[in-house]
């Protein structure tokens, strides 16, 4: 049986976790999904459909054939029944949603959030909750990042958790609040109009150094600028230190960056311009 390996590396720290399972136990241990990034490995063995077929789709992904990997994990999403559909349906939506098919990714992650194993419905909460903040729906986000860290463990929790924080305070701005104004494209809340992808708000100054550092080579493979680290607050006043990159004219303009480089556990969020010292 066919064992995969994936390296999950937490922005803040750079903590390494890995974890092991077959795929017929959860294809989501191989794929680069929201709060991963790494490859991963595998080791032939006898699979039939729509194993076999999920397999290919793994690799498919990885090598970015996200086509090819689609149409194999549409497949056997049709063929595969219980878990093991809703671990096709995962990768199938993730594959849609890296070529810009987003409703039928946004389908696809609906059949994978019904899932009767915690971490491929966890997952696909948390990848709806980035598509409904790419939609300026903050309010509904945040409750999906909720479902996600319920379901979640380890650093995939932590991360679910700070886009809950994130969509509850861009709930929480006069642009959204109360008007209920989710347009994909409403204009951005910070002074300058503009988006930028938010690596992730941190409590602590020495996280959040560590995380630009990180995010730093990608934006300078990208050539999106510098990383900046800017000063904040959370809902209840208590200071955060949100990492950022590049400058956009909209939302939608953000998320086909994001995408491009591969990075889905970036928000696109409000630009925030002063970078200060701590």
């Amino acid at each position: 049986m066919a064992r995969f390996a994936d390296v999950i590396e937490e922005f803040n720290g750079r903590v390494k976790v890995v974890m092991a399972g077959s795929t017929r136990a959860g294809v989501l241990s191989c794929v680069l999904i929201l709060f991963a990034a790494g490859g991963c490995e595998t080791a032939s063995g006898p699979h039939g459909p729509p194993g076999d077929l999920l397999d290919r789709a793994v690799t498919d992904y990885e090598a970015g054939r996200y086509e090819t990997a689609g149409g194999r994990a549409g497949e056997a999403m049709r063929s595969a029944t219980g878990p093991q559909r809703e671990d096709a349906a995962y990768l199938a939506g993730l594959s849609s949603y890296r070529v810009g098919r987003v409703d039928e990714a946004e389908r696809r992650f609906m059949i994978a959030s019904a899932s009767s194993r915690p971490e491929t419905a966890g997952k696909a909460a948390a990848m709806l909750g980035i598509i409904r903040l790419d939609q300026n729906r903050p309010r509904e986000a945040a409750a999906l990042f909720e479902k996600a860290e319920g379901l979640l463990a380890g650093p995939e929790a932590i991360r679910a958790a700070e886009h809950a924080r994130l969509a509850r305070r861009l709930a929480g701005t006069p642009a959204v609040a109360g008007g209920f104004d989710y347009a994909a494209d409403a204009p951005s809340t910070s002074p300058s109009g503009l988006f930028a992808l938010q690596v992730g708000a941190f409590r602590d100054a020495a996280g959040a150094d560590r995380a630009a550092q990180s995010a730093q080579e990608i934006a300078d493979r990208a050539g999106l600028g510098a990383v900046r680290i800017v000063a904040s607050a959370d809902e209840r006043g208590g200071r955060l230190y949100l990492v950022q990159f590049g400058r956009f004219a909209s939302r939608s303009a953000a998320a086909v960056v994001r995408n491009q480089i591969g990075r889905l556990e970036y928000i696109v969020a409000p630009l925030q311009a002063m970078a200060v010292g701590h």
